[in-house]
């Protein structure tokens, strides 16, 4: 219907239908990685117009980071990484590929920085939009 009898194209795919928060934050986590800061920014004030998600969003990118780390310190295969952190093998895979973009330390100090982003939400120091749009500028900041 909507491309009245033509074929329809992987733009008119892209422009009706939504990303989900959880594909979002892989793409957002492979432009921070590749420090495409503009892209990684677009994609976050995307992932932030509803501004009811931004709890969510600052959940999604903390879990995600700390898969991360985890996938690249941990020993044994990706199905056994995936079985103690009750994930897909895929996702292992996925996580320490864009893992690769940073250093260990680097990933310790996000997953860190997470956590005491974390408390400050819970304790009202900040809002989770304050702590999501902080957290992207660090790891902007501290690649590699």
């Amino acid at each position: 219907n909507y491309a009245n009898g033509k074929e329809i194209s992987e733009s008119d795919v892209e422009l009706l239908v939504q990303k989900t928060l959880e594909f979002s934050v892989f793409e957002l986590t492979e432009n921070l990685g590749k420090g495409n800061g503009e892209k990684a920014l677009q994609i976050l004030n995307i992932m932030l117009n509803d501004k009811k998600s931004a709890p969510t969003v600052f959940s999604l990118i903390q879990s995600y980071f700390r898969r991360m780390f985890f996938s690249v310190i941990s020993k044994g295969t990706n199905a056994q990484i995936a079985i103690d952190l009750g994930i897909k093998e895929f996702a292992v895979k996925k996580a320490k590929e864009h893992a690769g973009y940073f250093a260990k330390t680097t990933l310790k100090e996000i997953v860190e920085l997470c956590s005491e982003l974390d408390y400050k939400v819970k304790t009202s120091q900040i809002t989770y939009l304050s702590a999501v749009n902080y957290l992207v500028m660090f790891i902007l900041t501290n690649k590699k």
